[in-house]
This record gives structure tokens, C-alpha cells and sequence, in this order.
């Protein structure tokens, strides 16, 4: 099991992600990322404070990371998560799986942001957009 379990106080690097999940195994991977929108229900989203979410959901993460890893019998994660003021418009969190199989990394991955949102009293606003980064299958 290989796991990426970041916080960061500056702006998260995809590239990063992808030099950690270069080298997976044949198969697949699935990498998502939330991005903070500017609109918040009817109100403008000038930023969203992380200050006081590292100690613990570091741990969190890195449950939640290999939680699903063993769930869904795949080698490697990575869960990257922002700590500190976000801005509208920059990556939250960088999310990704890999294994033999993208459909199952694809599930794990599900499953992790769904855990984050459970967890984090700041990932239960609609402050945020999860959006694909990729999907790729990897030739064995």
C-alpha cells in the first residue's frame, strides 16, 4: 500500500499527483479534484478559512485513504487537502486512486470525498465543485 497524504498551506500542485501515481500498476486510476466556487447559495464566497483543520484530519485522511484502499484492493492513494485561507476558483483537494481496475478506483475515490464530507464540518456547505481530472487505464 503507497499513500500521498498531504496538507498544504499553499495552492496544491496536480503535478505532484501525477509523478505519485506515474509507475502504478497496469489498470487504472481516477483522480478528482473540489474546487471553491464564488456562490454559496444566494450569497458570494470571498474565502473559506482551514486554520484549524490540520492536526486531526490528517489522521482522517490518511483512515479514510486507507480504509478504501483495503476496501477496494488497490495499491495506491493519494489525498491532498489545502489547509490555511482558500480563495475562489483553487483546488480544495486532489483526490486519486489507482489499481488493476479503473471502475474500482473510481469507488474508492467515491467513497474517500464522501468520508471527507461526513467528517468535516466545512465540506458540508455547497461551497465547493468535484470535478473529474482524469481517468486513465494503464496498459499491462
Amino acid at each position: 500500500m503507497a499513500l500521498s497524504i498531504k496538507l498544504s498551506k499553499t495552492p496544491l500542485d496536480i503535478s505532484s499527483c501525477l509523478k505519485f501515481m506515474n509507475g502504478s500498476q497496469p489498470g487504472g486510476q481516477y483522480i478528482a479534484q473540489a474546487v471553491l466556487t464564488n456562490q454559496s447559495h444566494d450569497n458570494k464566497v470571498i474565502e473559506l478559512d482551514f486554520k484549524d483543520f490540520e492536526n486531526e484530519s490528517f489522521l482522517k485522511m490518511t483512515q479514510v485513504a486507507q480504509e478504501s484502499l483495503r476496501r477496494y484492493r488497490l495499491p495506491k492513494a493519494i489525498i491532498h487537502h489545502r489547509s490555511g485561507t482558500v480563495r475562489p476558483n483553487e483546488v480544495l483537494i486532489y483526490l486519486a486512486f489507482a489499481g488493476s481496475d479503473a471502475s474500482m478506483a473510481y469507488q474508492a475515490c467515491e467513497r474517500a470525498i464522501s468520508k471527507i464530507c461526513d467528517f468535516f464540518p466545512m465540506w458540508q456547505k455547497d461551497d465547493f465543485e468535484i470535478t473529474q481530472v482524469g481517468l486513465a487505464a494503464q496498459a499491462g
